[in-house]
């Protein structure tokens, strides 16, 4: 079993992502702290990440400079917030970490997290 971490304030937006990642063997765990993000990140189980930026106790940036940016994991930064988005994408490139940018607001929205997930997922390592 694999595990897509998602950091972020609004569980029910990956509802029918962890859905349809079911039929894959890999569990959506979305968390609201630090604490609980390096939890899962020590299990080892975890393969990628998506990353909001605007929660009520820590932003995207903290994420992507304290949890993310010592990590390999990617990240697909997922912010409806596209300046923070943005903001984050260069925290995460100084620390060299693989990652792209799929903004909720983008259409087609889960159709490209999903296939963003089985690339990552299905990699060849």
């Amino acid at each position: 079993m694999k595990v897509l971490l998602v950091v972020d304030d609004d569980p029910a937006r990956y509802e029918n992502i962890a859905r349809i990642l079911n039929a894959h063997d890999v569990i959506v765990a979305v968390v609201q702290n630090p604490d609980a993000a390096e939890i899962l990140l020590q299990t080892g189980k975890v393969f990628a990440a998506m990353l909001d930026r605007d929660m009520p106790n820590w932003t995207g940036e903290f994420y992507a400079e304290n949890i993310f940016g010592h990590r390999t994991i990617p990240v697909c930064v997922s912010s409806a917030n596209h300046p923070g988005a943005k903001t984050i994408s260069s925290i995460l490139s100084e620390f060299e970490v693989e990652h792209s940018i799929i903004s909720v607001t983008e259409t087609a929205v889960d159709e490209r997290w999903i296939g963003w997930i089985l690339n990552h997922l299905y990699a060849k390592k």
